[in-house]
């Protein structure tokens, strides 16, 4: 008996204050279809992938292999007949 009236004293606060503002305009949507499911599950495991810092490193060691390769391919058509060589 005594449970039922703390229980009636909640609902009654509870109905003196104004508690749907908390859902003002928020939409009910159907639960997700398996094809929305796949491209979350997918989705999430791209994420996981993105901050692998292994592959961040592997991505600053090409980087810095493409810029030496172009530096000596540009360094070497310095002195090769790609280039024309002014008259002395």
């Amino acid at each position: 008996m005594i449970q039922t009236i703390k229980v009636l004293r909640v609902v009654a606060s509870v109905g003196q204050h104004n508690c749907s503002s908390a859902m003002d305009g928020a939409k009910v949507e159907p639960p997700p279809d398996a094809i929305q499911l796949e491209f979350l599950r997918e989705e999430h495991s791209i994420k996981g992938l993105e901050h692998n810092e292994l592959f961040m490193l592997v991505g600053i060691i090409g980087g810095m292999a493409v810029v030496a390769l172009a530096t000596s391919i540009f360094w070497g058509l310095n002195g090769s007949s790609f280039v024309r060589k002014q008259p002395q």
